[in-house]
């Protein structure tokens, strides 16, 4: 009869991950996975969540599906995942589901999150990871197992989602079962119902163990051993470690991997395992040349040098304190700035494998002279007795000062004993304007070290106090008179009128009284140039000074010039000048200097009357003469005629009116006794709205103007 076999599918239960060897005996059951039992009490709220606590276990180049399940809340959900995710599986997400699936390429242990957000705004979140073993040598779990001649093909199927390497073994075998009692197998009709057992037999691999201690850390530069590689199997086997022994790894947290191949590859399936090693960074140190010390300020810039540790970064400098700066490459250039003591560090920066350098200092002690600071160097002496005060100095323990007038370091004149004092009175000096020698000693480290300065004897030349320098002389005769100076012997008072140090109209012989009469002056008012010499310690030394001739011509001061005359009489007033014996005002119309109006005799007075001026606002001119050493002299200026017509000021001119009804007002102006106002819209000058008879008041009030926007014109 003919044979008809259908396709059979075993599915094998792989119960647990640890399950005993079992190879040679037949594998086969069939059990129910039990069902979640329904809740019947409507009180309950099931909180969001989800139905699976973890992902199954997947191996390299074996397809793999799974899924998690969103539960509890409002039931309509949002769902995404972040974090690490199987290289070579994708993921969907359907309205309560998120789904992976495909054919895992890379090992490792995969950690992600799946987040679920509720209809309501409430979310939910789970950590999740995905452990991808590398493939089973020899294994042909969940493959298709070789067809037999009949095409019958078998799969395996691991219902528990906990996977155990397996092989399927070639010693099958099928048995025919006859339902119909009593018949001959050769005998079945076509129709009749057979039961086809088929019994395969499957090999379970054993997973192998691996224990593998946590490494303890170690320090950057230590390369991995047997100390760090030391797992152990179950079995008998080799290990193989990533990275492998002899690396040098980053400091950090670092992942080593331990992949086993048991010996007996017949029962027992390679296993790996991953361990953390916790790197730390290697120290390192700087070595800091001490520079020398002490030195004495002030001193050349100081190279600083200093070596770090194998960061590779530049060692850096910086001052922590004292009188100092830095600059160049790295700050490695010290200039000393005062005495005191600096205090440099030396920094080096660490990197990923190298910790920062701790911090190292060297001290410089820098000395420094004391110096004189009053009375200030170079200056000259005010007497014969005089503090000398100098500043302490760095490293100063004592000092010595020396006064002489032999010499630079002669101290004929004082020296001190050592003292410790920064300062010292000194007397008998001379006064005669010489120059006087200093030095100051400082003691600093058993040695004497000293700066010089120069002074000049408080010998002062006269100066020139009466007449005041710079004023105009009164007279052609005039008495100069001078302070004594200070050191002066003798004096000469130069009087010129040829420029600085000409003397064409006065010389005196050196003579020691303080004053000098010097008569036959000009009085023209020109420039005279006095120079008043004093000798002083065999030398003369002079001050210059200058003076105007004593004519000072007379000035108009009343009415102000440039002003509105305010009326047709005036008084003129003018000041008396200086060396001037008569006046002349003369009044005019007719351009600067004409006399048409008015013109005076010469007079002593220093005013004047006029009357009859015109009031029609013109300009007028005004000549004052005044009559110098023989000569007239003269200032010009312009006045305006006293009548200043008068000027509308409300409303503003060029403003918009605001009424139909307006006031308009306008200043008095000058010498004007009526007005007239006139309004007009139909051009300048027109008055066809207003036009006041001749009034006295500055003001009119205006109705019945036009109120559409036109312009209006005004004349006052």
């Amino acid at each position: 009869m003919g044979r008809c076999f259908g396709r059979f599918v075993l599915v094998l239960f792989l119960l647990e991950h640890a399950l005993a060897h079992v190879s040679g005996q037949v594998a086969s059951a069939n059990r129910t996975l039990p069902t979640a039992a329904s809740k019947t009490d409507e009180n309950v709220t099931i909180p969001l969540g989800f139905s699976q606590k973890s992902f199954p276990d997947a191996m390299i180049g074996v397809p793999y599906e799974s899924s998690v399940q969103a539960i509890g809340g409002s039931g309509l959900y949002d769902l995404s995942a972040t974090g690490d995710m199987p290289p070579g599986l994708s993921m969907e997400t359907g309205a309560s589901t998120l789904a992976f699936g495909g054919v895992p390429t890379t090992t490792g242990t995969y950690a992600f999150q799946v987040i679920i957000r509720d209809a309501d705004g409430t979310s939910f979140t789970h950590d999740f990871s995905i452990q991808v073993y590398p493939r089973v040598l020899g294994a042909k779990a969940l493959q298709t197992s070789p067809a037999p001649s009949d095409s019958e093909g078998i799969t395996l199927t691991d219902v528990d989602a906990v996977f155990l390497p397996a092989k399927v073994l070639d010693n099958e075998s099928i048995k025919l079962t006859d339902a119909v009692a009593g018949l001959d197998a050769a005998e079945i009709p076509d129709n009749e119902s057979i039961a086809l057992t088929d019994t395969i037999t499957v090999a379970i691999l054993t997973l192998s163990k691996i224990s593998w201690s946590a490494p303890a850390p170690i320090t950057y530069g230590t390369a991995l051993s047997a100390t760090q590689l030391d797992a152990t199997g179950n079995v008998a086997g080799t290990f193989t470690y990533t990275p492998p022994a002899g690396t040098v790894l980053s400091a950090g947290q670092q992942t080593i991997t331990a992949t086993f191949t048991p010996t007996d590859h017949a029962d027992y399936a390679p296993a790996t395992a991953t361990a953390t090693l916790t790197v730390n960074q290697a120290t390192q140190s700087i070595t800091f040349a001490a520079p020398t010390s002490p030195v004495t300020y002030p001193v050349s810039p100081i190279s600083l040098s200093a070596t770090g540790g194998a960061s590779g970064n530049p060692v850096t400098f910086s001052i922590l304190s004292g009188p100092g700066s830095l600059s160049g490459t790295n700050n490695a250039l010290l200039t000393v700035n005062g005495g005191g003591t600096i205090v440099v560090a030396a920094n080096q920066a660490g990197n990923t494998d190298y910790s920062v350098a701790p911090q190292v200092t060297q001290s410089i002690l820098v000395d420094q002279l004391a110096t004189l600071t009053s009375p200030a160097p170079s200056t000259a002496l005010t007497g014969s007795s005089a503090t000398f005060t100098w500043t302490a100095g760095a490293g100063v323990t004592q000092y010595v000062l020396g006064i002489g007038s032999k010499g630079v370091g002669s101290y004929d004149l004082f020296n001190s004993t050592p003292i410790t004092a920064t300062q010292v009175s000194v007397t008998g000096l001379p006064t005669n304007g010489e120059t006087l020698y200093a030095r100051l000693y400082s003691w600093i480290n058993g040695a004497w070290q000293y700066v010089d300065y120069t002074y000049t004897a408080s010998a002062t030349p006269a100066v020139l106090t009466s007449p005041a320098p710079g004023s105009v002389l009164t007279s052609s005769s005039v008495t100069f008179q001078w302070t004594a100076g200070s050191g002066v012997t003798q004096y000469v008072l130069g009087i010129g009128s040829m420029g600085v140090g000409s003397y064409d109209l006065f010389n005196s012989t050196p003579i020691t009284a303080t004053q000098a009469s010097v008569t036959g002056l000009p009085t023209n008012g020109e420039t005279l140039y006095a120079r008043l010499f004093s000798w002083i310690n065999g030398a003369w030394q002079y001050h210059d000074y200058t003076y105007t001739a004593g004519a000072v011509p007379a000035v108009l001061t009343s009415p102000a010039p440039g002003s509105a005359l305010t009326s047709s009489s005036v008084t003129f007033q003018w000041t008396a000048g200086a060396g001037v014996t008569q006046y002349v005002l003369g009044i005019g119309s007719m351009g600067v200097g004409s006399y048409d109006l008015y013109n005076s005799t010469p007079i002593t007075a220093t005013q004047a009357s006029v009357t009859g001026l015109p009031t029609n606002g013109e300009t007028l001119y005004a000549r004052l003469y005044s009559w110098i050493n023989g000569a007239w002299q003269y200032h010009d200026y312009t006045y305006t005629a006293g009548a200043v017509p008068a000027v509308l000021t409300s409303p503003a001119p060029g403003s918009a009116l605001t009424s139909s009804s307006v006031t308009f007002q306008w200043t008095a102006g000058a010498g004007v006794t009526q007005y007239v106002l006139g309004i007009g819209s139909m051009g300048v000058g027109s008055y066809d709205l207003f036009n006041s008879t001749p009034i006295t008041a500055t003001q009119a009030s205006v109705t019945g103007l036009p109120t559409n926007g036109e312009t209006l014109y005004a004349r006052l």
